[in-house]
């Protein structure tokens, strides 16, 4: 299915997800239908089993729905066969973990060069120098990852996502680990990223602060979204998950 939207580049549509671990059935997402737009960061916001990670391993092509449709870039992934996914995840999508996931014996410009070097690839010199310089790396090049604080380790992971310009950027809790200070770097340097490509951001977080940053939030909760905003404020991202606490907590009470 292409794209129908201008400047769409991902699109799930009745997206339903059930894991199945020794028998027993978990629904993780309950069929649900968003957009994420290029040149647009969205936060999907959301406490731990809100279902976040399954639909960031979704959208990345990682993992499969029980049922409904996931386009990037107007392509279908269900009918993409397993060469057709890694060549999109390479070329289309970028992937940043909470963890960073940095191979330790290689240098910070080894690791940051990684995932091109795999694929037989080299990133303009003057973009490899734009992103280098963003993420505060340029004379830690020849360090080892060990060597880096932990917000160093995410900008780097971040800055190695981003140098092959993916369409769509997904960044699973990139700030989980982080001090609010410290992820605020990392938020910077997301947020040059979008001016930089007008590529499409999708922040996966727990954090209402750091989702406040994004241009646009939706709210996840049991697989549910139950909440979108634009053009979110802290006060207004705050205000709005007590107005669902309570509607939840009345509910509860019958």
């Amino acid at each position: 299915m292409q794209s129908t939207s201008p400047g769409l580049t991902a699109h799930v549509l009745d997206l339903h997800k059930v894991h199945r671990n020794d028998g027993v059935d978990t629904l993780a997402i309950d069929r649900i239908t968003a957009s994420f737009a290029a040149g647009v960061v969205t936060a999907v916001l959301g406490p731990s089993g809100a279902g976040k990670s399954t639909l960031c391993n979704i959208l990345a092509g990682l993992d499969q729905p029980t049922s409904g449709e996931v386009t990037v870039g107007g392509h279908n992934l269900a009918i993409l066969s397993d060469r057709e996914l890694t060549r999109l995840r390479r070329t289309d999508i970028g992937l940043v973990l909470e963890g960073a996931d940095l191979v330790p014996t290689l240098s910070t410009r080894e690791n940051l060069l990684l995932p091109m070097s795999l694929a037989g690839e080299r990133p303009e010199k003057s973009w490899y120098e734009s992103v280098v310089a963003a993420a505060g790396l340029k004379d830690l090049l020849q360090h080892p990852p060990v060597s880096l604080t932990p917000t160093q380790q995410q900008l780097l992971a971040t800055a190695r996502a981003l140098l092959g310009r993916p369409s769509l950027l997904l960044a699973d809790e990139p700030t989980g680990r982080l001090r609010s200070r410290e992820g605020d770097e990392v938020m910077n340097l997301l947020e040059w990223a979008r001016e930089e490509t007008s590529q499409a951001i999708v922040l996966f977080t727990h954090d209402p602060i750091v989702a406040a940053r994004a241009d646009r939030v939706l709210v996840l909760t049991d697989g549910n979204i139950v909440a979108d905003m634009p053009s979110p404020t802290p006060v207004k991202v705050l205000t709005k998950l007590a107005e669902l606490d309570a509607r939840a907590t009345a509910m509860a009470q019958g």
